[in-house]
């Protein structure tokens, strides 16, 4: 009898092992967060998306977390099983947000001028402390408005990634939804970390 308990519990603890290693690492940063789901952006660009589920737990610096504590830009190791999208365990690391940013001159401009309602065409200049064009950068331009309870309006917000044209220069269209001041953060990624940022208002008529 306890031969044949010692082999049914080899068994059992080899199925585990099994299970273990049968799960695949999905490596990378995080784009976009949900209550449903992660997106995941890994090596060469690529992204995958992740469904949380029930059984989805969370880890950060080896302790327990939640979902809660997951924010995009976030660097993940997330375990999900073979032939599956459901992410078992997800392993919160550095926030690339925290890197260090460089001194960049970072120049805005929109037209046309004034801002109006509708789209509108935003010009990003970007250079190092030498004074050197930065080439081959993520940029983008994020509009926001605050909620305004009294007028029964959400928050509103846009954002544009610009494509650059040359000589450090970002240029893209980008709709302005309502009249009135906007918050607009310029922000300048390399390898899907932001490494410059510049915060101005806009007023649109």
């Amino acid at each position: 009898m306890k031969r044949l308990i010692l082999i049914v519990s080899f068994v059992f603890s080899g199925a585990l092992v099994f299970a273990h290693e049968g799960n695949e690492h999905v490596r990378g940063v995080v784009t976009k967060v949900s209550p449903q789901a992660i997106t995941v952006e890994t090596t060469g660009k690529k992204t995958t998306t992740l469904t949380i589920t029930a059984k989805t737990t969370f880890q950060l610096a080896g302790k327990a977390a939640t979902l809660a504590d997951l924010k995009v830009g976030d660097r993940v190791v997330v375990d999900v099983p073979q032939k599956s999208s459901d992410a078992l365990l997800v392993q919160i690391g550095t926030s690339l947000a925290a890197a260090p940013a460089k001194k960049l001159d970072i120049a805005f401009a929109s037209s046309p001028k004034p801002t109006k309602t509708g789209d509108n065409t935003f010009e990003v200049i970007v250079k190092d402390a030498a004074g050197t064009p930065v080439t081959g950068a993520d940029v983008s331009v994020l509009l926001f408005m605050p909620a305004m309870p009294a007028m029964k309006m959400a928050e509103m917000r846009n954002e544009v990634k610009l494509k650059h044209v040359g000589a450090g220069k970002y240029t893209g269209t980008g709709q302005v939804m309502m009249k009135g001041i906007w918050t607009v953060t310029v922000s300048v990624k390399e390898n899907g970390a932001e490494v410059g940022q510049k915060k101005l208002t806009l007023t649109a008529n």
